[in-house]
């Protein structure tokens, strides 16, 4: 298994220090190599070496594997990987720049029409009905649209028209067909040819909004354009048209809602006329092609500094909530100051989602709440509204630094973030899930065969018989939806508390990197 603290600047420093030693006898590839400024590298070694920075020591070979492990990895990480057969002109990893390059030719083109086809009966056979060039009801313009969508499309728009002038390059009124559409689980894949990777095409990649999430890697398709750099120049604003409307379907899921983010493949990286649909084997290779950004959880465990008998000593709930009251009316400043720094860390951390428990975020006043919220971040907490006669217990959602959504614990509620399904309820709630009780159904999609997030709102720490109930809510939703899925639990720890337990099920594999801040806990769960 990869570690997951490998990150793009261990591999550039493994690239550096192969440049410098070369590769070892029996270490090269023989399938496939990583292209870094033209040259190539053996993926697997790389990850070996990259390993020993943030870890001190070579990863052996036998704890992980080749192919489509290391391959996904790194194009997650905006490396390019290719096969060996692949056109290519590169240089030789001897870590001693030739003078000659060096051309590894095969016969075939990127214009293959059997390639598309190939593509359209392979994801056919992964996913079903597929709808190839398929278009959407939708208008081209910024203004056609509202909101964030139209902020970052006037930002793209304006930053396409500076580039060389041409600000005449929308000639319809509504999107050119997708190359091919997947309705179940909703998703569109483009297949994207030389002539996509321009200077304009550059030029409105960086203009993404950065908590946009895509198909695909940015940097990697920015490097594309940056090293193909096509022009065409019939008409003279074509690849302003191109790039513009490649914009427009990486933003159909922001502008439909419930969809993926959209799917790019790059012509080049492979023989896709090769595929066969009927081969498995075949389908596991295209499946390492399709990027699938990492989301990431920043679950956090907060010290309540009472140990469990305090916690017991009456009412368990109304203490805790006391508690929590006393540390913000007596200590403000500093418990302000020391939930803030959780969730900016999340947000330093590259988290998505930042989860707090039951009774975090204490407030009398608008103002007071707005102290908290980071921008950047979906933040699921458990919340204190003291502007009432009483203290008012709920859960508050906050998305693009709006408070989107609210609930007390009578129920267990959902929310949509970035096209995935989240249920969400504040402490024992959640086991409604698993008994049948209310729970509120999620808008407009069918989950089925996608992955869903339960986010528990915990309060004050439960005994390791709790990893029971969350095992029950996960096959519940798992037989709710089938696919892949995950419950994560948020809860104050006691003091001296045993915080040993992953306090989170799911039934695929999940890793959490964990991060002391104070007393207090930051984990970093990538899905």
């Amino acid at each position: 298994m990869i570690p997951k603290n490998i990150t793009r600047e261990h591999v550039l420093a493994a690239i550096k220090k192969i440049r410098k030693d070369g590769v070892p006898k029996g270490r090269n590839s023989r399938k496939y190599v990583l292209i870094f400024k033209e040259e190539l590298f053996p993926p697997k070694y790389l990850i070996s070496l990259a390993n020993k920075y943030p870890n001190g020591k070579q990863l052996s070979p036998e704890v992980f594997s080749g192919g489509e492990e290391t391959n996904s990895y790194l194009r997650h990480l905006g490396f390019e990987i290719r096969r060996k057969s692949a056109k290519r002109t590169a240089r030789p990893t001897t870590g001693i720049s030739p003078t000659k390059k060096v051309t590894i030719k095969r016969k075939h083109d990127e214009r293959c029409p059997q390639c598309k086809v190939a593509v359209a009966e392979t994801l056919r056979a992964i996913y079903g009905e597929v709808e190839v060039e398929f278009k959407f009801n939708m208008g081209v313009r910024p203004q056609d649209f509202s909101g964030k969508v139209y902020q970052g499309l006037l930002s793209i728009f304006n930053a396409l028209t500076d580039h060389r002038g041409h600000g005449d390059f929308i000639k319809t009124n509504n999107l050119p067909h997708v190359d091919f559409y997947v309705p179940n689980p909703g998703f569109i894949v483009e297949y994207d040819e030389s002539q996509h990777f321009t200077m304009a095409r550059r030029a409105s990649l960086q203009h993404y909004p950065s908590d946009m999430k895509s198909g695909y890697s940015n940097r990697r398709w920015t490097d594309l354009c940056e090293r193909i750099n096509a022009q065409d120049r019939s008409p003279i604003y074509r690849d302003e048209q191109r790039a513009w409307y490649d914009t427009l379907r990486d933003f159909v899921p922001m502008i439909i809602g419930g969809m993926e983010p959209t799917i790019r493949i790059y012509a080049d990286d492979y023989v896709w006329c090769s595929l066969n649909p009927d081969d498995k084997n075949d389908h596991e290779i295209f499946r390492s092609f399709l990027y699938t950004p990492t989301l990431k959880i920043g679950r956090t465990i907060l010290n309540l500094d009472k140990s469990r008998k305090e916690i017991y000593d009456g009412n368990p709930w109304e203490n805790h909530k006391q508690d929590v009251i006393d540390l913000f009316r007596y200590q403000k400043q500093g418990y302000q100051r020391r939930i803030r720094e959780l969730i900016n860390a999340a947000g330093d951390h590259g988290c998505d989602i930042v989860l707090l428990p039951a009774c975090t975020l204490v407030y009398s006043t608008q103002h007071e709440l707005k102290q908290f919220i980071n921008p950047d971040l979906y933040i699921a907490t458990g919340a204190l509204d003291l502007s009432g006669v009483e203290p008012k217990e709920i859960a508050v959602i906050i998305e693009n630094g709006e408070v989107v959504g609210s609930f007390d614990n009578s129920y267990v509620s959902t929310f949509n973030h970035q096209g995935r399904p989240f249920y969400i309820a504040i402490s024992s709630t959640i086991t409604n899930l698993s008994k049948g009780g209310p729970i509120q159904e999620f808008e407009n999609r069918d989950y089925r065969e996608k992955r869903s997030f339960a986010l528990d709102l915990g309060h004050h720490q439960y005994s390791g018989r709790y990893i029971r109930s969350l095992r029950a809510v996960l096959n519940r939703i798992i037989s709710k939806h089938g696919g892949n899925h995950a419950v994560i639990l948020s809860f104050w720890r006691y003091k001296n508390g045993n915080t040993r337990s992953p306090w989170y099920q799911s039934n695929y594999e999940l890793e959490a990197r964990r991060i002391l801040l104070g007393d207090d806990i930051l984990d970093i769960i990538e899905i």
